[in-house]
């Protein structure tokens, strides 16, 4: 198969989690402009809308919000995804919750729980809803779902929960490409380091995004759009042998 700049996007259909801002707003943003077909969902129906109303491109977007710890809502989420999309390629799913807390006895079941529903139960309901849907339908298709260089490293910034969360999507995407690759379907996931998002704005103190600086060896924060493109690349007919495997986003951190 020879390389190609459109790589097969162009009217593919995809949802996109986590599309009200961060790194699943710019994956809907690429994808639009890449000429593809999005459901695009997040758990704050203003913000997403407004994500989706200022989109540009061939492609199209429809806000559809989704609460990730809802495992029913996600099927029917699923299901109704491909009604208004005439159809279903794939997914890109970034959606997750971070509580952090810094003082590790501050941790309740109740900040654990929240974390695990919505970064390990939904990201699971998430590749079988979609991969299930697919195979029932016959269709190849690409699933990209997103750990964390903190499955890695054990976390920093009192991201402890997080990160074990994040552990248990690299152990999903090698399932998953499992039980989907005979029938098409492709399975990866993709690590980030830090990404300049809300989540690293709100939620870690410019000591440690310094800190965070100084231990990547190229020196600086990722911006969402360089992790959107690697999704669109892993979606993409350029990434047709790719399964099973999750991409280190992280400016080389993991190597220090």
């Amino acid at each position: 198969m020879g390389f190609s700049l459109d790589a097969g996007l162009p009217g593919k259909r995809i949802i996109v989690t986590g599309a009200g801002g961060g790194i699943g707003g710019a994956v809907a943003r690429l994808a639009v402009e890449a000429g593809m077909h999005v459901a695009a969902s997040d758990v704050d129906a203003g913000r997403l809308q407004s994500t989706v109303e200022a989109l540009e491109g061939p492609g199209s977007a429809v806000a559809m919000p989704l609460d990730l710890r809802d495992g029913a809502a996600i099927r029917a989420f699923v299901h109704e995804a491909e009604g208004r999309l005439g159809g279903l390629d794939g997914m890109v799913h970034p959606g997750a919750l971070m509580i952090r807390q810094y003082d590790i006895e501050a941790v309740t079941e109740e900040t654990f729980d929240a974390q695990v529903a919505v970064n390990q139960r939904g990201t699971f309901f998430m590749l079988r809803d979609v991969g299930e849907l697919l195979k029932a339908r016959g269709r190849p298709g690409a699933m990209v779902v997103f750990s964390s260089v903190g499955a890695f490293t054990g976390g920093i910034s009192g991201s402890w929960v997080y990160s074990s969360t994040k552990g248990a999507v690299l152990s999903l995407v090698r399932g998953m490409a499992r039980r989907y690759g005979p029938h098409g379907i492709r399975v990866n996931g993709v690590a980030p380091g830090a990404v300049e998002t809300p989540m690293l704005r709100n939620d870690v103190s410019d000591e440690d995004t310094e800190h965070i600086r100084q231990i990547t060896p190229l020196g600086r924060i990722a911006e969402p759009s360089e992790l959107a493109s690697v999704c669109l690349f892993l979606l993409s007919d350029a990434a047709s042998y790719v399964n099973g495997v999750t991409l280190d986003v992280d400016g080389g951190w993991i190597t220090r």
